[in-house]
């Protein structure tokens, strides 16, 4: 193993929406040789937005592996089973939220949802 790290990191809104999430208790990572693992809970705004739904500022960059990457895992979602999950691409730092059937996720599906979730990657 060449690396072993701990810390936070601060989800934001990568939709192009502009949307403020709000953070609930401390977002953290931890990153073992090329895995990262980081867990964070988030409350998304009231908005209409119809952008696809994403969670930026994961703190290393996915691998540049031309697929995805890594999987976003629900704890919980007060949105009940409008999320399932989600994926961050290659060379990325950006969750995309996934649904029922693989369709992405608007932000207005997720409006006043509060998410717990664990995103696992390659970097």
């Amino acid at each position: 193993m060449n690396w072993y790290e701990e810390g936070t990191w601060t989800p934001t809104d990568a939709s192009g929406a502009g949307l403020t999430l709000t953070i609930t208790g401390t977002s953290t990572y931890t990153r073992i040789g090329r895995q990262v693992i980081c867990r964070a809970g988030i409350t998304y705004p009231a908005t209409a937005s119809t952008s696809i739904a994403q969670i930026g500022g994961l703190p290393f960059a996915t691998a540049a592996n031309g697929g995805a990457s890594g999987q976003m895992f629900i704890s919980a979602c007060s949105a009940g089973t409008t999320v399932q999950g989600g994926y961050v691409g290659s060379s990325s730092t950006t969750v995309l939220l996934a649904g029922p059937a693989a369709g992405l996720v608007q932000n207005a599906t997720l409006s006043g949802a509060l998410i717990y979730f664990t995103v696992i990657y390659s970097v």
